[in-house]
């Protein structure tokens, strides 16, 4: 049975609507320098149209994997919403890649990105890094699906502060656009030498979603050490397989040259913004929505 999609409309629902209104402005700022302006105006309306559509025949997504769906389908969307982020990040600034190199250089006295493949240049380590760079798609699809079967009390909060936290970190690449060593150093030394099975795959994977883009902070880094924040807090017993894979996770991003050194630290310090700000963002809507039904 069709309802009245206004009142279905979850929290998650309202942040993404919220972010897709904010970036067709960035659309719009950016008008004359898009290629392709279709793509993300329609990308927008069919989003909102399927999110609408979703609230109205909310009866559908009561349980299984529709209801899975019903609450993580950004994770899907942020496939496109990432690399679009190179669309609009020089709307405001050029990319300060310059400046962050003096830092490093500055706080460290080498370039990180660097210093780390040259004192480890072994295949076997380029291929451990690259697994644990990979590992970053399987924690977040691993952390939902748990939540999702063990806890569907905590899936919509947690769910939400994830989803919240990709979209905070996208306004951020924007409006400071920063693309990283392995755009900014010059050829050869942007370049990580080929291993073997994972290090092929994220060449792929890179190929296929990377853009000069999102290098500060570091949104791989946040978002492992989000999972890992609640992996402790909530599922003890996956603590202890989550944290040596943020850890190494953190280390393959400077590593591998997609970001800076300062990018990684960056990430950690302000993780608990991040999870302050989604918790807060999420009793708001939810408030604003109890409001709304009397």
């Amino acid at each position: 049975m069709r309802s009245d999609p206004r009142k279905n409309l979850n929290a998650i629902d309202r942040i993404t609507l919220l972010y897709l209104l904010m970036t067709t402005i960035f659309i719009g700022l950016a008008w004359n320098d898009l290629e392709n302006k279709l793509l993300p105006l329609g990308f927008r309306i069919l989003s909102i149209l399927i999110i609408y559509a979703m609230a109205c025949f909310q009866n559908l997504f009561q349980g299984g994997v529709m209801r899975f769906l019903r609450y993580a389908y950004p994770l899907i969307l942020i496939i496109y919403l990432y690399p679009e982020t190179d669309h609009f990040n020089n709307i405001f600034f050029e990319n300060q890649d310059s400046f962050f190199y003096r830092v490093e250089e500055t706080l460290f006295g080498v370039q990180p990105a660097q210093f780390l493949l040259d004192r480890f240049p072994q295949l076997w380590i380029t291929e451990l890094m690259s697994f644990s760079y990979f590992s970053y798609y399987l924690l977040i699809f691993g952390f939902t699906l748990i939540l999702f079967l063990n806890h569907p009390d905590l899936f919509y909060r947690l769910t939400f502060v994830l989803i919240s936290s990709f979209y905070i970190y996208y306004l951020v690449f924007i409006v400071l656009p920063v693309a990283g060593p392995q755009y900014f150093f010059p050829h050869p030394e942007n370049e990580v030498p080929k291993a073997y099975v994972f290090s092929s795959m994220l060449k792929l994977v890179q190929e296929l979603g990377e853009r000069p883009t999102g290098a500060f902070p570091s949104s791989h880094v946040g978002i492992a050490f989000i999972i890992l924040w609640y992996a402790y807090k909530y599922f003890r017993h996956w603590f202890y397989v989550v944290l040596p894979l943020a850890i190494l996770l953190a280390i393959s991003t400077v590593y591998l040259k997609a970001h800076y050194l300062i990018d990684t630290l960056a990430a950690i310090v302000t993780i608990p913004l991040f999870i302050i700000s989604g918790n807060g963002l999420f009793n708001l809507l939810k408030k604003l929505d109890q409001d709304a039904g009397g």
